[in-house]
């Protein structure tokens, strides 16, 4: 049995980024309730056209606890944004800062890397903008232990996705960020990795109530 615990809103309107034409991305977790004693793989269903795509949930915490950028934002949109939540996983919203850890440096600089290698393989206006904002939402996790995806500097975003950044510019920030980052990070209260005890018991407390 398959049930769907949460979907929501994400990628630029979650962001408060969107421009003409942008798509409407939803990204979501469900939980597959299965019997047999064949071993089953935990999957991430993408939905096309539709531009929408499904965790199972055992993934989500996972990629969660390791704070991969694209899974652990889908706790912390508006609540406007919600598009289901299922009574099971309402605990797991209410918890969410539990994900909360130092490896989100590691994470968040390895997607930014990531968007930095295609500007500098060809200019990509779009990854410059997101380049950016993955420090500044990384930045502001380590000092606040919170994570801000509705951008409050959203116009400023829209101005690097114009232009108003040069590649010149994008190398030195791209150097004195990362040596803020790790400045941050040495001060933060975050903790250096998630209770995974816990979330696991919270996983598992998820399963139960949907089953029973």
């Amino acid at each position: 049995m398959t049930t769907l615990l949460y979907e929501t809103i994400s990628g630029s309107r979650a962001y408060g980024t969107a421009i003409e034409g942008s798509d409407t991305d939803r990204r979501g977790v469900f939980v597959d309730l299965y019997t047999g004693f064949l071993p089953r793989n935990d999957t991430t269903v993408e939905m096309q056209p539709h531009d929408r795509t499904l965790f199972e949930l055992r993934k989500f915490f996972r990629m969660a606890s390791q704070a991969n950028p694209n899974v652990l934002e889908l706790l912390f949109t508006e609540p406007s944004d919600h598009l289901t939540v299922h009574h099971a996983f309402a605990p797991v919203l209410e918890r969410r800062s539990e994900f909360l850890s130092k490896r989100a440096v590691n994470a968040y600089r390895g997607f930014a890397t990531s968007e930095f290698s295609r500007l500098l393989r060809k200019w990509d206006d779009k990854a410059a903008m997101h380049f950016v904002r993955l420090t500044r939402m990384c930045l502001e996790l380590l000092r606040e232990g919170t994570l801000r995806v509705r951008r409050s500097d959203a116009t400023s975003l829209h101005a690097v996705r114009r232009g108003s950044m040069t590649l010149e510019k994008l190398r030195a920030y791209s150097l004195e960020v990362d040596d803020e980052l790790m400045r941050v990070a040495e001060r933060s209260m975050l903790p250096s990795e998630p209770d995974v005890d816990a979330l696991d018991r919270l996983c598992v407390d998820v399963v139960h109530e949907v089953q029973y």
